[in-house]
């Protein structure tokens, strides 16, 4: 499996994701949120042109939702659209969403999604056109999270990353948007709590990492994936094993060399967006 670190809307990219993917015979994509789900014709055609790669490659694309994201049309797809067999939301014939608190069984791996984040930098943005109030976790999302997971996972999937690893924002963001930031990762610790996790793989703060963690004594291993670049942007995922690889070049990737298993990197304290 092929994790991808967000997009924003970013059609070259993950178009290229795709086509690496089916060159080195990776059969899924997981996006981990801020793919860019985005209102009007630009949104519309970007959700199309991945359906379209996904279908020329044949490299299945799943994602979660982030905090930038059209969370109306979101909603719609929620209610209305199909769901394939697994469960997951058809927003396209092959854009697959995996809504918070969705559960799923991948390569004999148990997999949990909560998606969404908050948007330090919403004071920027505009109501309904560039963010959206349910970028954040509600009682009910969480509620469906310890509904649905019933047991220890092997991988927990989130875009924002829990309070417990170690990061921080630190561009000139409202101290009170920090604070309510900083509680929704609160939150998250309490769900790798419950979901007790042997990886978790997030997005948002635009950093690959790999590194340990521990929530109340409870140890486990996390993967940050970068933003819209290769090779930052992408790792590959061996469910065999959770062990994590990653590519070692500056260079367009056709081969990722560098295999992480107990080669573990600190966090490191950068900008979230």
């Amino acid at each position: 499996m092929m994790l991808v670190g967000d997009s924003h809307g970013n059609t070259k990219y993950i178009c290229a994701a795709l086509t690496l993917a089916r060159d080195l015979g990776v059969s899924r994509i997981l996006q981990l949120g801020d793919l860019g789900v985005w209102p009007g014709e630009e949104g519309r055609l970007y959700l199309n042109a991945i359906n379209d790669t996904s279908r020329a490659t044949g490299v299945r694309f799943d994602f979660i939702d982030g905090n930038h994201e059209d969370f109306d049309q979101l909603d719609v797809y929620e209610r209305e659209s199909d769901r394939d067999a697994d469960g997951s939301v058809l927003v396209r014939p092959h854009v697959h969403w995996w809504p918070r608190g969705s559960t799923t069984v991948i390569g004999g791996r148990s997999f949990a999604f909560l998606g969404g984040a908050i948007s330090v930098d919403r004071f920027a943005r505009k109501t309904g056109k560039s963010w959206w109030p349910q970028e954040g976790l509600t009682k009910q999302q969480i509620d469906r999270f310890y509904a649905s997971v019933k047991g220890p996972v092997d991988v927990l999937v989130t875009h924002d990353a829990p309070a417990c690893i170690p990061m921080r924002s630190t561009g000139p963001y409202p101290p009170g948007l920090l604070r309510v930031s900083y509680d929704m990762r609160l939150v998250l610790d309490k769900a790798v709590g419950h979901a007790k996790p042997k990886l978790l793989c997030h997005g948002h703060w635009h950093l690959r990492h790999y590194s340990r963690s521990h929530v109340k004594g409870f140890r486990f291993k996390t993967l940050g994936v970068g933003p819209e670049s290769l090779p930052e942007g992408v790792c590959l995922l061996d469910l065999r094993d959770l062990s994590v690889v990653t590519h070692g070049s500056q260079e367009y990737p056709l081969s990722l060399s560098k295999v992480y298993r107990g080669d573990e990197r600190k966090s490191r304290i950068i900008d979230a967006r």
